[in-house]
């Protein structure tokens, strides 16, 4: 549906620091976590090109994740200071593939943590997968048009 081309630009990344709640008993930050932290992501790529959940909601939409895949390559702890950037992969008439890289940077450079997907599809209101409305589709690949929240 479109180009790998066309998605370049389309990406956010989001910046958090890892609070002392999310680390488990050997102070790393525990592998559930990193879903969380992915999905905040996303949610701020939309809100950032104009879009709210709640008003794709009101109008009959949902995008549940169906899939989601996450690689540990390194761990986070607490008040790590972690950059996550989430770009769309892949577009169809009902999915959207979001990917994922985890990274921290530090006085020893940048190093990816965890890299992953997701796979959203859209449904209507009877939970029936529908073709993404044009007005979605807009907002995704459109540019960033609000600041960072």
């Amino acid at each position: 549906m479109t180009s790998e081309a066309d998605l370049e630009p389309c990406h956010t990344t989001l910046r958090l620091r890892v609070r002392f709640c999310e680390t488990d008993a050997m102070g790393i930050v525990h592998h559930s976590r990193y879903l969380q932290y992915v999905e905040a992501a996303r949610i701020e790529y939309l809100m950032r090109r104009g879009l709210n959940y709640r008003e794709l909601n009101a109008k009959g939409f949902h995008m549940p994740v169906i899939e989601a895949t996450s690689r540990f390559k390194k761990p986070a702890r607490f008040n790590d200071d972690l950059n996550i950037t989430v770009r769309i992969a892949k577009l169809t008439r009902v999915t959207t593939r979001f990917d994922y890289e985890v990274c921290r940077a530090d006085v020893e450079g940048i190093t990816t943590l965890v890299e992953g997907h997701t796979l959203l599809a859209c449904v209507n209101a009877e939970h029936r997968p529908c073709r993404i409305p044009d007005e979605l589709l807009e907002h995704m690949l459109g540019p960033e048009t609000a600041s960072p929240s």
